[in-house]
């Protein structure tokens, strides 16, 4: 596995029978010493995978690799918050600090329409962040 920063970018090869161990992936993220930004869209559907328990690996990021942010996003809000946790003190994420942006329902012909693109903008222009140097690991 490579993660390098200049020019950004993540390198894993699979010899054999080897997986790859996701705790070094995000340690390795995490060493690069910048903000490294990983961004899950419909983060909802993970609660369907049965082999890792997704709110631990996010207490995990949050509470020890200080270098990595989490961007949750998803349209069926009810069930990212229950994947999530958030009201229930028995979750790992119980307590956590977190940041809700609520937009209006973007187009479903073209999500990416100037429209779209100057409302998420001025969401997070407003809290004093910006799209640049945002890294997207698309993990559905």
């Amino acid at each position: 596995m490579r993660v390098s920063l200049n020019p950004p970018g993540i390198s894993i090869k699979f010899r054999g029978g080897s997986r790859v161990n996701i705790a070094d992936l995000l340690i390795g993220l995490n060493d690069i010493g910048e903000p490294v930004i990983i961004a899950i869209d419909e983060a909802q559907g993970l609660r369907r995978v049965n082999w890792l328990r997704f709110d631990r690996l996010f207490a995990y990021i949050f509470d020890n690799l200080t270098n990595l942010r989490l961007v949750l996003s998803g349209s069926q809000i009810g069930l990212l918050y229950g994947f999530l946790g958030l009201n229930d003190p028995r979750a790992p994420l119980f307590g956590r600090a977190y940041m809700e942006i609520k937009t209006r329902r973007l187009s479903l012909m073209n999500p990416w329409t100037s429209s779209s693109v100057a409302s998420a903008n001025s969401v997070l222009t407003a809290r004093g962040m910006s799209w640049r140097g945002l890294w997207r690991l698309s993990m559905v």
